[in-house]
């Protein structure tokens, strides 16, 4: 972005300094101090964000004139990057831990933040506090970094959650560095050869880009914490490292592999059983890593995923796992043995789930968020649908439930609702039907009764008075649709949609006129509107509501 002037500084100043100021009102004695500060920032934008930043929630005098003076003292004339670790040195030590965690990922890369969180946790960086969940927490802590403008939003859900993010490139100078100094943190890259280490303090997280797997096996060092190992991609499709090398970890609790090719774990990996976050990612959509059952050996491990994931019908225990994912499995129905702690279940099989739910401990579960993949026309036939809904049923404590369907059959449409459970614990639902197969969105009745997010991706037949009547319903995403009736119309009728807040409406490419009745929508705030070419201008609309295009 090109350089701010003065005006445009101050209003983009004003704008991070009092983001959660909604009365507008702002106290006139702080202008002269915020002038000043916006002298050292030099018109750009980053720098005028992160000092902002530095102010949300003051509006004190005292406490503008404390970052004033800091900027004076420590500041030479014209250095903006000092701007930037200054906005570091503020943060509370919580969180300059969990900014620091930034340093494991790629340059240049967008972050999710479910990924993100799940490092936090296994970092030790996040925990329950009271009625709040470790996912509340964890979301509180990425809000304030955003707040701070120490984070470039990428992508919103649309409840105003992050989704994803990137961090600048000068802010992670100031994270690479404070993480190499505060937290042990070596990176290694191809062009640096070996990896060898002068220092008698060894690095308590070790993140390698671009390197063959046999460098690392002259580094044996027990203090490691974690590995990150990026782009490590060999032909051979193995990692034989020896046992040894592995056994030196002693402390090891993270391992993070991008981009591998092996089709199983290595059996050197037996000896880490500390860890307690292990993830593994390829790009080759060919490549199927088998589950061994040794993993019931890795009594701390908590997160585990896979991106593609073949079960061979071993039963797998692991009694600490709370979040296990992968992207796609095949193979045989997956079988686990007391996974009494698991909270978040993310890619398997509807016969997978049918298979591993007499595993879990039930009706008093800890699974609050599942994502199943319904395909093939095994996972269609009704006694699997009806067994599984039936295990669903069960999960009292559910909270996020997401279908993936691409069932093959001429009885699919009455299925889909089997698998839909009526629980009162289910506030978040998401449908996605495969965009040729596509699946008739149930009736109002059929969704659970406190049911406030709501997401329908290929869907036929998508009745907005069905919808409407879904009391507790704050939030819905259409995504795809090209039916709603022969003129392209979607109706609201006068009395839909009591709560609804956010309306995101997404590659209907056959939708042409929304028609509002008086008093519809009455809480709506938010539009969210995102490749609808054919769409006209929207009438009606309930006041003060944001349209978004993007």
């Amino acid at each position: 972005m090109k350089l701010l002037d003065p005006e445009k500084s101050w209003e983009l100043f004003l704008k991070k300094a009092f983001i959660n100021n909604t009365n507008g009102t702002r106290p006139e004695e702080l202008e002269s101090i915020g002038r000043q500060i916006l002298g050292k920032c030099d018109g750009l934008p980053l720098a005028i964000s992160v000092a902002g930043g530095l102010l949300v929630d003051a509006q004190d005098e005292t406490r503008w004139q404390e970052v004033l003076d800091q900027i004076v003292s420590n500041i030479p004339e014209n250095n903006v990057p000092n701007i930037l670790g200054l906005s570091y040195q503020n943060l509370s030590p919580h969180l300059k831990s969990c900014f620091l965690c930034l340093a494991f990922f790629k340059e240049d890369v967008t972050i999710r933040s479910n990924e993100l969180a799940s490092i936090w946790h296994a970092q030790g960086l996040i925990q329950e506090k009271g009625s709040r969940s470790v996912e509340d927490n964890g979301r509180g802590y990425l809000n304030e970094l955003t707040n701070r403008s120490m984070l470039q939003v990428e992508d919103v859900t649309i409840d105003g959650q992050v989704k994803s993010f990137r961090l600048h490139d000068l802010l992670r100078d100031v994270c690479l560095s404070k993480a190499e100094e505060e937290m042990g943190v070596k990176i290694v890259r191809a062009e640096e050869g070996g990896c060898t280490y002068e220092s008698p303090c060894k690095p308590r997280h070790h993140v390698v880009y671009n390197k063959y797997s046999e460098t690392l096996s002259s580094n044996q060092n027990k203090y490691l914490r974690s590995v990150f190992l990026f782009n490590v991609w060999e032909e051979r499709s193995r990692m034989d490292i020896p046992t040894p090398y592995w056994k030196s970890f002693q402390l090891l609790k993270m391992l993070y592999l991008d981009d591998f090719v092996f089709t199983k774990l290595p059996k050197s990996f037996r000896c880490l059983v500390g860890l307690k976050y292990l993830r593994i990612r390829s790009k080759w959509s060919y490549i199927y890593m088998k589950l061994p059952s040794w993993l019931g050996d890795f009594k701390k491990l908590e997160f585990l995923y896979v991106e593609r994931v073949k079960f061979s019908g071993a039963a797998l225990k692991m009694e600490s796992l709370r979040e296990f994912g992968t992207h796609e499995a095949i193979g045989k129905a997956m079988k686990v043995e007391k996974w009494k702690s698991i909270e978040s279940l993310k890619g398997i099989r509807v016969v997978d789930w049918v298979e591993m739910s007499s595993g879990l401990i039930m009706p008093n579960s800890h699974l609050r968020e599942l994502r199943l993949n319904a395909w093939g026309r095994s996972d269609g036939h009704d006694d699997v649908v009806s067994m599984g809904r039936g295990s669903l049923q069960k999960m009292t404590n559910l909270v996020k439930l997401h279908l993936y369907l691409d069932i093959i059959g001429d009885s699919v449409p009455r299925r889909v609702p089997k698998l839909i459970p009526n629980l009162e614990s289910l506030t978040s639902l998401k449908l996605k039907s495969h965009p040729i197969y596509t699946f008739e969105c149930p009736a109002a009745g059929v969704f659970p009764p406190n049911l406030s997010h709501l997401t329908l991706s290929n869907m036929r037949n998508v009745s907005m008075e069905e919808l409407g009547k879904l009391p507790k319903l704050q939030y819905l995403t259409l995504k795809h649709f090209r039916d709603h009736d022969d003129t392209g119309r979607m109706k609201i009728m006068h009395d839909g949609f009591p709560c609804l807040k956010a309306l995101s409406l997404k590659g209907m490419v056959c939708l042409t006129v929304i028609d509002i009745e008086e008093a519809g929508m009455p809480c709506l705030k938010q539009l969210r509107i995102r490749n609808c070419p054919d769409l006209e201008p929207i009438e009606n609309l309930p006041k003060h509501v944001i349209i978004s295009f993007a």
